[in-house]
């Protein structure tokens, strides 16, 4: 991950860092959230349903919303899945296409329904252009800040504050991986054991 240096407001989040930060959403948020690996559609679509179910441990539809990370051509894309009013809503750059990924998204609820016995609900589809970014460098911070928004019910979205955006998840990224750290070193000591006994 990179520093406050010159190259810190360029750097392109990678799959890591958005799969990381969307993790650290649905711990914090205080909504029934899921967030899928940025690797979940293509698992679906080259193994199938079968092969997916660890990545689908807890019952999905049962959460109120459910994040997509979608990556294409260098741009990052954020698909939300609001069950309680049966929408998926596709939050993208106006300059690229995500119908597939929205179709594939849809086809996957249905499945999941029909699995669990439920009957197939009418999945309405719909579509959000996001602010224009100076760059493509910010379409990853610009979805993780969204889906923050989102999962907080925060509607102040400012996309136009991206430096601060990226500086306050690189420190909650950080701040995140010090609380692992610390864990496992508590893991790692060994409990200390008094006792009053006298040895014979």
């Amino acid at each position: 991950m990179a520093g406050f240096g010159t190259t810190f407001y360029t750097y392109k989040y990678n799959e890591n860092m958005i799969n990381k930060y969307l993790d650290l959403i649905t711990t914090q948020s205080t909504l029934k959230i899921h967030a899928f690996n940025v690797d979940f559609i293509d698992k679906y679509l080259n193994d199938g349903m079968r092969e997916t179910k660890v990545w689908t441990k807890i019952p999905v539809l049962n959460t109120k919303i459910i994040l997509f990370p979608i990556h294409i051509k260098e741009e990052w894309a954020l698909i939300v899945i609001f069950t309680k009013i049966k929408t998926i809503a596709c939050y993208y750059n106006k300059n690229l296409n995500y119908e597939f990924e929205m179709a594939v998204i849809k086809k996957f609820l249905i499945s999941r329904q029909t699995i669990i016995g439920h009957h197939p609900s009418k999945w309405k589809s719909i579509y959000f252009h996001i602010p224009k970014q100076s760059s493509s460098h910010n379409s990853g911070p610009w979805i993780l800040h969204l889906a923050k928004c989102i999962s907080f019910n925060n509607t102040n979205i400012q996309h136009n504050y991206m430096p601060v955006i990226r500086k306050t998840q690189y420190k909650e990224l950080l701040m995140m991986d010090q609380i692992i750290i610390n864990a496992v070193e508590v893991f790692k000591t060994p409990p200390t054991v008094t006792t009053n006994d006298t040895v014979q």
